[in-house]
């Protein structure tokens, strides 16, 4: 799945999660694109290693105006079991999170 250069994205062989992380953050355009690529990913696995490009990130993403759009996907489209590192990563945030 790599994320292609359409609306200046950035290019990247290897596809992800790199990419991910910069698109998300950048602006709108490059948030919906990674919104897309996990809505129509084939295999639970491909949106899961989309969703891992914000591992580590994910109370900054709460915070940015378009990397918070990618979260919200995650949770739609992942299972569970493969969204965890979502709330693992909020833990103990939940004032903070709840205001945002």
């Amino acid at each position: 799945l790599p994320l292609d250069e359409r609306d200046g994205a950035a290019r990247s062989d290897s596809g992800i999660p790199g990419d991910v992380a910069c698109l998300a953050f950048r602006d709108a355009v490059g948030s919906r694109e990674v919104q897309r690529r996990l809505q129509e990913a084939d295999k639970t696995e491909d949106a899961e290693a989309l969703a891992g490009g914000l591992r580590g990130r994910v109370r900054e993403a709460v915070e940015s105006p378009h990397a918070n759009h990618v979260l919200q996907t995650i949770i739609e489209v992942l299972p569970c079991s493969r969204r965890q590192f979502v709330a693992e990563e909020l833990r103990g945030a939940g004032v903070q999170v709840s205001r945002h």
